[in-house]
């Protein structure tokens, strides 16, 4: 049957194979008003699983606050996305500070390397 798989894998390209990860600690308590970005979050990264919705929340929460149109220095919107991602964030239409285009570009790169490495937070929130 393994075979069959990586076979299958093999005529369909490259495949990704990301693992599912234990649930992350609770992050911090979100502003309110802010449900609309969780629930982006949410289906943005809900392919992976649960846990990787939850870590990329964590990870939201503590790089921005949940906010959007956060920056600090090179770093923006609500993953802090810096300049390397400038390419990625045109792809999804260039707005930075759009939080679905924010969530898309930092899922790539969860995608690309397999972990949430790129993030500074990303160790406390289980990732």
């Amino acid at each position: 049957m393994k075979r069959n798989v990586l076979a299958v894998a093999a005529l369909l390209g490259t495949v990704v194979l990301v693992a599912c990860q234990p649930a992350a600690p609770p992050p911090p308590p979100a502003p309110s008003g802010s449900s609309d970005l969780h629930a982006i979050i949410s289906e943005v990264f809900v392919p992976y699983c649960a846990g990787v919705v939850a870590i990329a929340d964590c990870i939201a929460g503590r790089e921005s606050g949940w906010n959007p149109n956060a920056t600090n220095g090179q770093y923006r919107g609500l993953f802090q996305l810096g300049a390397n991602y400038n390419a990625t964030i045109a792809f999804y239409g260039g707005n930075v500070f759009d939080p679905r285009t924010n969530a898309q570009v930092a899922r790539d790169s969860y995608v690309q390397r397999g972990n949430f490495s790129a993030f500074s937070p990303a160790g406390s929130c289980g990732g």
